[in-house]
């Protein structure tokens, strides 16, 4: 047996403990620098990139296709006048007993006026107007209607009494007009002796000039 002497007993190191340590620390260091890089890389695609000189995009509007467009029409020459205003006497007797007098027509852009004056002579009351049927017609075929009041659609005019005034016949002579007809009661208008709808027709009254501008 050998006189040897005792080694004291070595004490417990911790080399192993701080290289798992220093281990762990570069894994966590790597993947901060991985999620680093990462968020660098999202944000630099999701920025716009500038550019110089860059300036706002410019509108155009639409033109008209001017060469696509019609011409608009020629002026056409006014052959169209209005008759002057007729100054007239003209009368219809009635068998009833009845009469009616016309004195002027005048015509505007939209109507005829007739000045008229009608004299019940007979014993009962008459109607001009009874069926919507109070007109002018003029040479050409055309009708013009009554514009009736209305607190007396029917013209009705009572015994012994004369009705005067300007009737409105609605609507434009028509152009090319050389003569016009007012007739009352147009539809069931008669000559009897007994009617309270008597049947006056001025007819085929010639026009003259044309009215001056």
């Amino acid at each position: 047996m050998s006189n040897l002497p005792d080694r004291p007993p070595s004490k417990p190191t911790h080399n192993n403990g701080n290289g798992l340590r220093g281990f762990l620390y570069g894994i966590l260091f790597a993947a901060l620098i991985g999620i680093g890089g990462a968020a660098y890389y999202f944000l630099n695609q999701r920025r716009p990139v500038a550019t110089e000189g860059a300036s706002a995009p410019i509108v155009v509007s639409p033109q008209p296709n001017t060469a696509a467009s019609p011409s608009p029409p020629a002026a056409q020459p006014d052959n169209a006048q209005l008759p002057a205003a007729q100054t007239l006497n003209l009368q219809v007797n009635h068998p009833n007993g009845s009469t009616m007098r016309l004195t002027q027509l005048t015509f505007a852009e939209d109507n005829i006026t007739a000045n008229l004056a009608i004299t019940n002579g007979y014993k009962a009351a008459i109607k001009l107007n009874g069926s919507d049927d109070m007109v002018i017609s003029d040479s050409l075929g055309n009708q013009y209607n009554l514009a009736a009041p209305p607190d007396n659609s029917e013209i009705t005019i009572q015994p012994g009494t004369t009705l005067k005034g300007q009737f409105v016949f609605k609507g434009r002579i028509a152009p090319g007009t050389n003569a016009i007809t007012l007739t009352t009661n147009s539809k069931f208008g008669t000559d009897a002796t007994f009617s309270v709808s008597p049947k006056f027709v001025f007819s085929s009254i010639p026009l003259g000039g044309t009215a001056p501008k």
